[in-house]
């Protein structure tokens, strides 16, 4: 009889000792991202939460994620979280994408364990803007809810939305809508249902720097309240070695009924990376949350996508360089190359010439040389004489029309009656300026002697 009057009364015990919860609430998964306080709509990676964001993998990626922690982002709760997801890159009709999948066990202690199976799929530089790309992904979901006393469970299917705008400069602008189903559950004396979370992220990449900002508006449930919350996050990376990367993290997690800093680190390789998170609260004086995150990346690189971002900011630093040098400079510079090079190749024939074969030959090609020289000096004379022989004939030319002009001039002071003396005086000069000049003067010698003659 007790045990009757008891089954009726276990669901409002249930949510007397219960901590504010909701089923398949969006943490994400693993440390990566709970060190940077579950700020990642607008980061690249798995679409979880940002379905959008996993068509960044142009390689299969695998990750196996544990997360341990007292609270999740919309309010105070003690879970242990295990996940395996995975990323491939696949063409759909000529157009490049990623689909992708995870399954996430959820269990807090032995009252309830939620289990997601996801299936998604990401476009990839779907639709390129001024300046950016637009990316958008949906997630297919199976929600199960198992109450662990009884053992009753209860599934239902889920849906995600996303949106990712990637500009050419780094900064991302992402937003998703998570549980947009928002089915309801009940297992046994268990019912929750899950929040529909619409979230509005940004983020900024550079080379050592990755910052994110999310803001997330979450519906209520069963447990809890409808609520808001902010959550930032930061990851500086250093190379001190020529292999891998040193990453560090930290975020800040403000919310309604809860609030968290996060630190945390990593290591990347070319083809795997391992980071480890904890969670301080700031709110409630719970105990600190650890995360750990394992991920593996196979098949080629992506050689396309190394090479576009290598040719991008080569691109960039070539301009700065050309802004800031002008073209004397750049003339100076070649110069300076040219005869280095000129330099490099008189020691190259210099070497070519040591032996006496290579001797032998430079005499051959010298002496070659010297009769190509001789041949055009040889050209060069004759047209040099040829030159000379017509400037003398045009001299000669001149010096006739000038004489036959200064002969009609003599003439004319013929026919005017001019006396004889001036007669004589007139040809005596015209003759003195031509007699040596190899030119024809006869005429003026016959009129003179004929002048003399009388």
């Amino acid at each position: 009889m007790r045990s009757k009057l008891f089954v009726p009364l276990l669901p409002a015990l249930l949510l007397a000792v219960s901590p504010a919860r909701a089923a398949f609430e969006d943490a994400g998964p693993g440390a990566d991202r709970a060190a940077m306080a579950w700020a990642g709509s607008a980061l690249d990676g798995h679409g979880l939460l940002n379905p959008a964001a996993a068509g960044a993998s142009r390689k299969i990626a695998a990750g196996a994620h544990y997360l341990s922690s007292f609270r999740l982002p919309g309010g105070p709760y003690d879970f242990r979280d295990q996940s395996f997801d995975l990323r491939a890159p696949l063409m759909l009709e000529d157009r490049p994408g990623t689909v992708s999948g995870a399954v996430r066990y959820r269990t807090d202690g032995s009252l309830a364990r939620q289990r997601d199976l996801v299936l998604g799929w990401s476009s990839w530089q779907l639709l390129r803007l001024a300046g950016g790309s637009l990316d958008f992904g949906f997630n297919f979901r199976h929600q199960r809810l198992t109450h662990i006393p009884t053992g009753s469970a209860a599934g239902a299917p889920g849906l995600d939305l996303g949106a990712l705008y990637r500009s050419d400069g780094g900064l991302a602008w992402g937003f998703s809508l998570l549980n947009m189903v928002a089915s309801s559950f009940e297992a046994g004396p268990l019912e929750d249902k899950a929040p529909r979370a619409y979230k509005l992220g940004v983020a900024q990449e550079t080379r050592q720097y990755r910052l994110a900002m999310d803001f997330t508006r979450r519906s209520g449930s069963l447990l809890q309240e409808p609520g808001y919350t902010l959550s930032s996050g930061v990851e500086r990376s250093w190379s001190p070695l020529r292999r891998g990367t040193l990453l560090g993290r930290a975020g800040l997690h403000l919310g309604d009924a809860s609030s968290l800093l996060a630190l945390g680190a990593g290591w990347r390789l070319a083809e795997s990376d391992f980071a480890y998170a904890f969670m301080l609260p700031l709110s409630d004086g719970q105990g600190v949350g650890h995360a750990l995150t394992l991920n593996l990346r196979f098949g080629d690189r992506d050689a396309a996508g190394e090479w576009e971002n290598l040719l991008r900011r080569e691109m960039k630093y070539r301009k700065d360089l050309l802004t800031a040098l002008d073209e004397a400079s750049l003339r100076e510079r070649a110069l300076k190359d040219e005869l280095d090079f000129l330099r490099r190749e008189y020691v190259s024939l210099n070497e070519m010439f040591a032996s006496e074969s290579d001797r032998a030959a430079a005499a051959g090609r010298e002496k070659r040389r010297l009769e190509e020289a001789i041949a055009r000096q040889r050209r060069a004379e004759a047209e040099l004489k040829a030159l000379a022989e017509k400037r003398r004939a045009d001299r000669l030319n001149q010096l006739a029309y000038q004489f036959s002009v200064d002969f009609q001039a003599y003439l004319k002071m013929k026919a005017g009656g001019a006396p004889p003396e001036s007669l004589r005086a007139a040809l005596g000069r015209i003759i003195g300026q031509y007699q040596d000049s190899g030119i024809d003067i006869s005429r003026a010698a016959s009129e003179l002697q004929s002048l003399v003659g009388r």
